[in-house]
This record gives C-alpha cells, sequence and structure tokens, in this order.
C-alpha cells in the first residue's frame, strides 16, 4: 500500500503498526513465537484434564441395545461411482522440479500465482509447494553444524516421495516407523543400510519386513520386543528414556526405557543372542532445551559404561542414535541453521557433549545418527489454498460494534490445519499476488471447508489483509506434521489419494528480499478460539 496525501491517519497508524509485526517466512520471529506459547499451553490442557477427572462421577450402566435386523453396516456396500473432479482434477500433476529465484514468501508467491492462472476454473486446491533446494541446503548446514553425526530422515513428518528422493541422492538416510515408510526410503534408492525402524513396538507384519528387506538396524525397550525380534537377524539400539519437559511433544511416557530396566535388558539381549549393538534417544520433538540433549548424551555414556561392566567379553557398543527434536530455518541473509525452537546453541551443546561422553580418540568406530523430521521438512513447504467463500458481520460487545470478515478456504483443520491441534502450530498466510491492509478495524476469521464448526484456521485476527472469494492464501513453513495427519472428513479433499496435488521447486536463494518485508501476514500468536475451547 503507497502512503499518498489521501492516505487517512488510521491507515497510515496501520501500516507502521503491520512494519513492527513479523514477516512471513521468518522462523526466527513467528515460529519462535508459537513455540514459546507451546509449553504454557500443554500445561492448561493438563490441569484441565486432570480436573475433570478428579470431579468426574461414575456413569451408569450402559443399557442393552436391541441391535435392528437390517443394521446398515451388514448391508451391501452401494456400487462406486466415478469422482466427478478432486483436488487436483483440473490442475496436471507436476511432471519436473522448476527453478525459482528465491523460496521466500514473494518467491513462493508469485510462483503460485502463475500455476493457478494455467489451472481451471474450478480448481481450488489445496495445493502444496515442496523446495527440493531449500531442504538441499538444510542438508549441507546440519553437516556443518554436526560433523560427526549422520542424519536420518523421520519420515513421518512430511512422507513426501520426492523429499525423500533429493535427500537420498544427497547421502541422506532415514529413520522409518513402518514398513510403508521403508519401502517410501528404498524406493527412492536409499540402501538399507541408511534405515534405522526406530520404532520400539512393531507390529507383525512390520518385523517380518525387517527380515525380507536387509534393514538391519531397529530399536526396543521392552524384553516383548525382543521376543518379537528372537527370529531376525536385526541389531537392536536401546531406547532409554530422556525427555525435554519443555518440547512440544515429550515422548517419555510412551517410549523409553527407565534407568533401572537397562541391565535387565541387557541380559535379555544375551539370552537371546539378539545382538545389542547401541543406545537410542529422543528428547521429544520440537525440542526447546539444549541442555537436556546434553543430559541425554551423559545418560547414554552411562549405558555404554554399564554393557562393558555386564558384558567384558561380547562386541563393544557401536551406534549412538540422539533422535530428533531439532528444527531448522533460515537467516534473513538465506543461510540454513539448526536450533532447539529457535535456540542455535543446541549445536555447541550437543557437539560438546559428544566431544566429553564420547572423545573421537576413544571411540574412532562409533556411529552416531540422528532423526531430524522437522528440521527439513518444516522450511521445506508451503501450503496453498483458495478462499471459496466470504461474507462480513458485525460484532456487538459492551455497545461496541466492529466489523468481522469470514472466509472459508479449501483446507482446514482436517487436512494440513490438524498441526494446530497435535502440533501446536501457529500458522501464518499472505495473500497470493499481494493484498492490501485498508487501515480498517475488522477481524478476520478464516475457516477450513468442512462442516465442523471446530474447523477454524484464524479467528478474530486484526490487522489482517483484505480477502475476498477467488483470491488465495499461501501458507509457509508448512511441512512438519501437516499432510502426515491430513484426512479426507466430509468427503473433502485434503490427501494425495483424494487428489491434491504438489508441485515441485528448487530455489536458488532463501535470502529475504524487500518483496517479502512488504507482504502484509495474517497471523496471530494464539490458537482460533474454538480450538482452545475445545481441548
Amino acid at each position: 500500500m503507497l502512503v499518498t496525501e489521501s492516505t487517512t491517519p488510521h491507515a497510515v497508524a496501520a501500516m507502521s503498526e503491520l512494519a513492527a509485526r513479523p514477516r512471513a517466512n521468518s522462523l526466527s520471529q513467528i515460529q519462535a513465537d508459537a513455540w514459546s506459547r507451546r509449553d504454557a499451553r500443554i500445561s492448561e490442557i493438563n490441569a484441565q484434564w486432570s480436573a475433570r477427572l478428579d470431579g468426574a462421577t461414575k456413569p451408569p450402566p450402559a443399557k442393552a441395545v436391541e441391535w435392528p435386523a437390517e443394521w446398515p453396516s451388514r448391508r451391501a456396500p452401494p456400487a462406486a461411482v466415478e469422482p466427478v473432479t478432486n483436488a487436483g482434477g483440473s490442475l496436471p500433476p507436476s511432471t519436473s522440479v522448476e527453478t525459482i529465484l528465491n523460496g521466500r514468501a514473494a518467491g513462493l508467491s508469485d510462483y503460485c500465482a502463475t500455476v493457478v492462472k494455467k489451472a481451471g476454473a474450478d480448481f481450488a486446491g489445496p495445493m502444496y509447494v515442496v523446495d527440493l533446494g531449500a531442504a538441499e541446503r538444510l542438508l549441507e548446514a546440519w553437516r556443518i553444524a554436526f560433523p560427526r553425526i549422520e542424519p536420518r530422515y523421520a519420515v513421518k513428518c512430511f512422507p513426501d516421495s520426492q523429499l525423500i528422493k533429493a535427500l537420498s541422492d544427497q547421502g541422506c538416510g532415514f529413520d522409518c516407523a513402518s514398513e510403508k515408510e521403508a519401502r517410501l526410503a528404498l524406493d527412492a534408492g536409499c540402501p538399507p543400510s541408511r534405515i534405522v525402524f526406530a520404532n520400539p513396538c512393531k507390529l507383525p507384519a512390520d518385523v517380518a519386513f525387517l527380515h525380507a528387506s536387509g534393514i538391519s538396524l531397529t530399536t526396543f525397550d521392552s524384553i516383548d520386543e525382543l521376543d518379537k525380534l528372537r527370529a531376525t537377524d536385526c541389531r537392536v539400539l536401546l531406547r532409554i528414556r530422556a525427555d525435554d519437559s519443555a518440547s512440544r511433544l515429550p515422548f517419555g511416557a510412551k517410549y523409553g526405557c527407565l534407568e533401572g530396566e537397562i541391565a535387565g535388558l541387557i541380559e535379555a539381549c544375551a539370552d537371546r543372542n539378539i545382538r545389542l549393538c547401541g543406545v537410542a534417544f529422543h528428547v521429544g520433538s520440537g525440542a526447546r532445551s539444549p541442555k537436556a540433549f546434553a543430559d541425554a548424551v551423559c545418560a547414554a555414556k552411562r549405558v555404554f559404561d554399564l554393557y562393558t561392566t555386564l558384558r567384558p567379553h561380547a562386541t563393544p557398543l557401536d551406534v549412538l542414535d540422539v533422535g530428533g527434536g531439532f528444527c531448522g530455518g533460515f537467516s534473513d541473509d538465506g543461510n540454513a541453521a539448526v536450533s532447539a525452537s529457535g535456540d542455535c546453541t543446541v549445536v555447541d551443546a550437543l557437539n560438546q557433549a559428544l566431544t566429553k561422553y564420547f572423545p573421537l580418540a576413544q571411540y574412532p568406530s562409533l556411529q552416531i545418527i540422528a532423526e531430524p523430521g522437522r528440521y527439513f521438512a518444516e522450511a521445506s513447504a508451503a501450503l496453498c489454498c483458495r478462499v471459496v467463500g466470504s461474507r462480513s458481520r458485525e460484532l456487538v460487545s459492551n455497545n461496541n460494534r466492529r466489523e468481522e470478515r469470514q472466509c472459508w478456504i479449501s483446507d482446514g483443520v482436517y487436512g494440513a490445519f490438524n498441526a494446530i491441534v497435535y502440533d501446536g502450530w501457529l500458522p501464518h498466510a499472505v495473500v497470493v499476488g499481494g493484498g492490501g491492509v485498508d487501515g480498517s478495524d475488522a477481524l478476520t476469521t478464516v475457516f477450513g471447508p468442512t462442516c465442523d464448526s471446530l474447523d477454524v484456521v484464524f479467528s478474530r485476527v486484526a490487522d489482517a489483509p483484505s480477502i475476498r472469494r477467488g483470491d488465495w492464501l499461501l501458507f509457509p513453513c508448512c511441512g512438519a506434521y501437516t499432510s502426515a495427519g491430513a484426512c479426507d472428513f466430509n468427503g473433502l479433499p485434503a490427501t494425495a489419494y483424494a487428489g491434491v496435488r504438489t508441485r515441485y521447486v528448487r530455489s536458488a536463494s532463501m535470502a529475504s528480499t524487500d518483496a517479502d518485508a512488504e507482504l502484509p501476514v495474517i497471523y496471530s500468536d494464539r490458537p482460533p478460539c474454538e480450538v482452545r475451547r475445545y481441548f
């Protein structure tokens, strides 16, 4: 928006305020803002559920149910019906990787504008844009930051075949938790030796797949899991509990053996003739405390020492898996960086811990691996959604009147934005092709497409750019735990199986530009009130 003589003082003030707000694709500001609020929100949720459980009364006994003779589920399924259209019905699949000058929000916005212009009039998306160049630069930055640690991309975070192929071609390995994830890695050309099957409680079919596929490294944390692995020739990593209590999603309540269980599990491996080759831990998804990594390495060293004491004549442990929890992003000058929710001191903390407890001179043959997922995926993918409807309403509160602009987009909390609920994600968006702030005090609410009233992406956000039906919204930094948890609720397409398209680009730069600085951002530092009400 240009400042002219006719620009109102209110509009000038709005632009001034807008200039101070976080900018699109700025992980250092917007995502760190989201991370800083995650802990308080989880504590609040835990307290609410504890209060509900403490005050709960015993439910009445269930009444007998008389099932109808012709229960609907017993009827023959209806004949298949050919779909009229789907998410990508009027957008041809991408057959190549296109080069773009810049992978920041402004560059992606320009690219998306050209794509949707070529699509049919009925095309509404959603559409993912995956920047393979960004992922490759993140891999290069990882190797500079952690010269001793081999990355194994956590496929569950964003299981995209082309992203996996790009990382595999650059020598990256993979962390898989199911046969399907492992097949994605193998189909991308990754050798079995670069795959860790890091699921401490595997399905029977997955155990059989391990035996047949040649993937020999997996994790366990119980005797029961060892019994399932008897018939395989797997080497195993003992997963220990090592929580970062401040992480977005701690895993310790579900996975990781306790310190008092370690000796028994070491002996159980020997009794079953299963090769224990090392130790694994995971401090939690979206870690925030660099010290948690150092403490976990220290705990792993105690297991190495205990193993030497209990099995002095056995083959020494030779693998350390430091798990995931890392975050990644790009500075304004385009440099990739590793962090723990914005805290880049995690690099020094982890490297120093490895030097202290596992010095290279004493452990020259130690293989150290990690399982970064969010680190590679978050900043490498964006989502583009069409605005499919809009309206304006008047809010009245304490005799104050204020306009609320409401709109619907083609994806919501049953699709990519499930991460708002399950991952504490606070998305931000820009209008493709640009959108000005008109200086009004109107609030903006953005709904997802389903008929669920919980399906809200933004709730009453101030200072948002004007949005109209037919516009497209671009959500940068949309790769972590978004498409992976999507479903096609209401029959509305949110997954690749329903036709959601993905376009692939390779950016030449991730440096921030003047165009990025001028983009108005739709962003709220709190999740939608509809989500807060139920969780």
